[in-house]
């Protein structure tokens, strides 16, 4: 066989397999909405039915979202706009490390004053979502994604909250870690300011 027929061989045995591999990915596009209400920025994550992530998007002017490049088959998507401790979730924010402790209010506040005007207007338009669209567990936001593009509306209903920050555990273990010191003798005082009232006779006690 001629080095000519060899080659067009060949390529005739891998064209099945390019085509197979260009056809193995979809992607979904939609609008986000909340209680019919357009959400105008915020985070799109979709999760396979293992529970791990195959996609991440953020949403766009109008509600608009598109996550390209997902695997074929059933996946779970979560809308997140804040993270524990009412960090926002938007593009632009400085990253940090998984499993970084939340910001205190004034370090955020810090960081939003220091950032351009354009991310500070995306921040204005966050919305609190309803927990449940936050956790892979809870969220009814499922669809099958197919070969090419799919359409799919996230319309989302109830109450947003912004996420609380963890409670950290006593580092001897047991529990949650016990107030400050200087807050524990303020409620103290607040109860009883002079506590050596308690050891006093009545006044019109008879000694």
């Amino acid at each position: 066989m001629t080095s000519s027929r060899m080659s067009l061989a060949l390529c005739a045995g891998l064209l099945p397999l390019l085509a197979g591999c260009s056809g193995s990915s979809g992607s979904l596009t939609g609008k986000v909405t909340l209680n019919g209400e357009t959400v105008e920025a915020g985070q799109v994550t979709a999760y396979d039915a293992k529970g791990e992530r195959v996609g991440m998007t953020m949403i766009g002017d109008g509600g608009g979202y598109t996550l390209s490049d997902l695997p074929l088959g059933q996946v779970t998507l979560l809308v997140q706009t804040y993270k524990a401790g009412g960090e926002p979730v938007i593009e632009g924010l400085p990253q940090r490390g998984v499993g970084a402790p939340p910001l205190s209010p004034d370090t955020q506040k810090k960081m939003i004053e220091a950032l351009p005007e354009k991310t500070r207007e995306q921040i204005a338009k966050l919305k609190p979502m309803p927990p449940k669209y936050g956790s892979t567990e809870k969220s009814d936001l499922k669809t099958t994604v197919k070969k090419g593009s799919s359409s799919y509306d996230i319309a989302m209903t109830g109450k947003g909250e912004i996420p609380r920050a963890a409670i950290l555990p006593h580092p001897g273990g047991g529990g949650p870690m016990p107030p400050p010191l200087h807050t524990a003798r303020a409620s103290a005082g607040a109860c009883c300011p002079d506590h050596s009232a308690h050891n006093r006779p009545p006044a019109n006690t008879a000694l």
